[in-house]
C-alpha cells in the first residue's frame, strides 16, 4: 500500500494587484498556466513560491491581500497581508 502524494488542490488569491480575485482548482497530475505577457502567471507562481521560502528576501507579500493554498489532505496554508506571517490550520 503506497501513501497518497500530497498536492495543491486549490489556490485562492485575494486582491492581486489590488483588484483581482483568483480561485483555481488544480489537478493532481498536470496543470497549465497560460496567458499573455503581463497577465500575472509569474506573479502567481512567485507568490506561491514565497510561502515555502525561508529566506525573507524571497517572500513577496506586496502583490496581494491574501493567499490561500488548500492541499488534497485538507491542510490549508494561508498568508494574510494584515499579519505578514505564515499560519497553518487544519480544516475539519
Amino acid at each position: 500500500m503506497s501513501e497518497e502524494i500530497k498536492y495543491i488542490k486549490k489556490v485562492k488569491i485575494s486582491k492581486l494587484w489590488g483588484h483581482l480575485d483568483i480561485e483555481c482548482e488544480l489537478n493532481a497530475d498536470v496543470n497549465v498556466l497560460a496567458g499573455i505577457n503581463g497577465s500575472g502567471k509569474s506573479t502567481i507562481l512567485n507568490s506561491i513560491h514565497s510561502l515555502f521560502s525561508w529566506k525573507s528576501h524571497e517572500r513577496k507579500y506586496d502583490n496581494y491581500e491574501s493567499l490561500n493554498l488548500l492541499f488534497n489532505d485538507q491542510l490549508s496554508i494561508k498568508i494574510n497581508d494584515n499579519i505578514k506571517k505564515r499560519s497553518q490550520e487544519i480544516l475539519c
